[in-house]
């Protein structure tokens, strides 16, 4: 039988209805999914020459997942839910200017953010000290109500060094994702929240003119884009308890009650902010020889730069250069030391 403490006290009918059958016990939880979607459009004539239109969409959805199934790195309980929240954003606005009888220019202005403040994002946070409920003096704390032991069984004493401290606060930590193989596992998503925003600015004119049997048009396309970034991956730890670690009992299950698991990693929280910028110039000519025959030609120049992160935290390979983070460094025994020496500045990065 289950106890009471397992349900919502409030839910005595749920509780009632299992207790009182003899068959299995299913409930699914809630998803939620809200959306609000408007536009609002405007044309107006400034002059008798001179229009304007202007655009604007805007989206908002909310979602909450209760397996926050993102990247199937979820628990699979449902009582770590975690939130999807995005906002789109689109801005078009065109000037028509008529000069005259044979000129027309066209100026375009464009903006699009998608913001997505919540992407993955834990409903349930807590310093990962703080997730264990009633017990806090060992709640990922480095110290145990038993003794420490190395991997040769000798004594080590309690330190700080072996407890989960990601230092992100309470909003961003939470319980270390815990899995049992072939069973339960507990705990936000492990690949982390991901909150992004992305900005893409555009510029356009385009001129175009009218000389005898000549349709001149010539313009330029400027586009700049913003990404920014940031990834709390695995940052509360992730502990499993399977076959195949030190003083294995054999069992999953037995392995978890005795707290013997089998392997840990934890990553660490880091920030993206891409940049990137297209120039595009045109000039094209449609001439009229004939009634019948009609000649198009023209040239375009197009430069797109590469993405750069202005933060400096994309991974590069820069051959020759030595980290100064991680410096390089050779064992006497090693065939390359020989060539290379002990000197951390003469060897290229590994």
């Amino acid at each position: 039988m289950i106890p009471t403490q397992c349900f919502d006290p409030l839910s005595t009918s749920i509780y009632n209805s299992y207790v009182n059958s003899t068959g299995t016990f299913q409930q699914s939880p809630n998803k939620i999914n809200n959306g609000d979607q408007f536009t609002i459009r405007i044309d107006q004539d400034l002059t008798k020459n001179q229009k304007l239109s202007v655009y604007y969409y805007f989206d908002d959805d909310y979602v909450l997942d209760p397996f926050a199934k993102f990247q199937a790195a979820g628990g699979n309980l449902g009582n770590f839910p975690g939130v999807f929240s995005t906002r789109t954003q689109q801005l078009n606005a065109t000037h028509t200017w008529t000069i005259g009888s044979t000129n027309v220019n066209e100026f375009r202005f464009a903006w699009f953010r998608e913001g997505q403040g919540k992407f993955n994002a834990p409903k349930l946070t807590t310093p990962v000290q703080s997730s264990c409920g009633a017990v806090t003096a060992y709640c990922f704390t480095g110290t145990t109500d038993q003794p420490l032991l190395d991997s040769n069984g000798n004594p080590l004493a309690p330190s700080k060094a072996y407890g989960i401290f990601p230092n992100l606060g309470a909003s961003k930590e939470g319980l270390p994702f815990i899995t049992v193989s072939g069973g339960i596992s507990l705990g936000n998503n492990f690949e982390g929240q991901l909150p992004q925003t992305g900005n893409t600015f555009q510029f356009a004119d385009n001129f175009s003119k009218i000389v005898g049997k000549h349709s001149i048009k010539f313009g330029a396309d400027i586009r700049y884009q913003m990404f920014n970034q940031t990834l709390y991956y695995n940052v509360n730890g992730s502990i499993n308890f399977g076959p195949g670690g030190s003083n294995d009992t054999g069992d999953s299950y037995a392995n978890f009650l005795l707290g013997l698991p089998n392997s840990y990693s934890q990553g660490s929280a880091q920030a993206e902010l891409v940049r990137s910028t297209a120039v595009y110039l045109f000039a094209q000519d449609s001439w009229k020889i004939r009634p019948n025959v009609t000649l198009n030609y023209g040239l375009r120049w197009e430069m797109n730069t590469p993405m750069t992160d202005i933060g400096q935290k994309v991974q590069t390979f820069r051959p020759g250069q030595v980290s100064t983070i991680y410096p390089c460094g050779l064992d006497p025994s090693n065939p390359l030391y020989a060539t290379y020496g002990p000197g951390q500045a003469a060897m290229p990065p590994v």
